[in-house]
C-alpha cells in the first residue's frame, strides 16, 4: 500500500488550506524577498524604517517550492518586521501593486498571522516525523493527532490570542467581522 512521505503529504495538505485564504501569502513573500533581494539601497532604506517603526530589522528569507514549510521561517520573518515594511512599502512612489494591495488592506497582518500560527501546528508534527525514523504507523498516527487538533481548534472556533486581539482590532475597523473570518478559516481547516 502506497503511503508516500508523511511530511509531503502533510506539505500539500497546509499548501491547499492556505490557497483558500482571501490572500496569497506565497506570492506576497515571494514579491517582497525578490523587491529587496540584490538591491542594497532598498534594504538600507527598510533598515530606516524598522528602526523608526521600532521593529528589528532581520534579513528577509526566501523558501524553496520543493519544501513548501519553508515558507514558515519566511512568514516568521514578515510578521516580526511587518510594520517595518508596511511603512516603506506605502512610503515609496513605485511601490508594486500587490504589495501596495496587499499593505493597504488592514487584514492582512490577521491572515499572516493565522496562516503562521497553523504553520506552526503542522511544523510542530513534522519536526516529530523526521526526529526519528518512524514506522508507518507512527506516522499515520501523528497525522491522525493533527486532524483531531485541526478538528478540535475548527470545531471551538480556537485562535492564538494574537489572532484574537488582531481581529478584534480589525472588527471595530469594520474591515472584517467574526462571522466572515470563521467561515474563511472554517473552509481553510476543511481542506487540509
Amino acid at each position: 500500500m502506497g503511503a508516500g512521505c508523511g511530511a509531503h503529504v502533510l506539505h500539500n495538505s497546509i499548501q491547499t488550506a492556505a490557497d483558500c485564504l482571501p490572500i496569497d501569502v506565497e506570492v506576497i513573500l515571494y514579491k517582497i524577498y525578490k523587491y529587496f533581494d540584490i538591491y542594497t539601497v532598498r534594504t538600507e532604506s527598510l533598515k530606516e524604517f524598522c528602526e523608526f517603526a521600532e521593529v528589528e530589522y532581520r534579513s528577509l528569507l526566501s523558501h524553496t517550492k520543493t519544501r513548501w514549510m519553508s515558507l514558515f521561517p519566511a512568514l516568521q520573518r514578515v510578521i516580526a518586521m511587518f510594520d517595518g515594511l508596511k511603512s516603506y512599502f506605502m512610503s515609496i512612489e513605485k511601490c508594486p501593486r500587490i504589495l501596495n494591495d496587499f499593505f493597504s488592506d488592514g487584514t492582512s497582518l490577521l491572515w499572516l498571522k493565522f496562516l503562521a500560527d497553523q504553520l506552526d501546528v503542522y511544523d510542530r508534527t513534522i519536526r516529530q516525523m523526521q526526529s526519528e525514523e518512524l514506522s508507518l504507523v507512527e506516522v499515520s498516527g501523528l497525522i491522525e493527532n493533527l486532524c483531531e487538533t485541526l478538528i478540535s481548534r475548527k470545531a471551538n472556533r480556537f485562535v492564538t490570542s494574537s489572532v484574537r486581539n488582531i481581529l478584534q482590532e480589525v472588527e471595530e475597523e469594520g474591515l472584517i467581522s467574526k462571522e466572515t473570518f470563521f467561515a474563511t478559516t472554517s473552509t481553510t481547516v476543511l481542506n487540509t
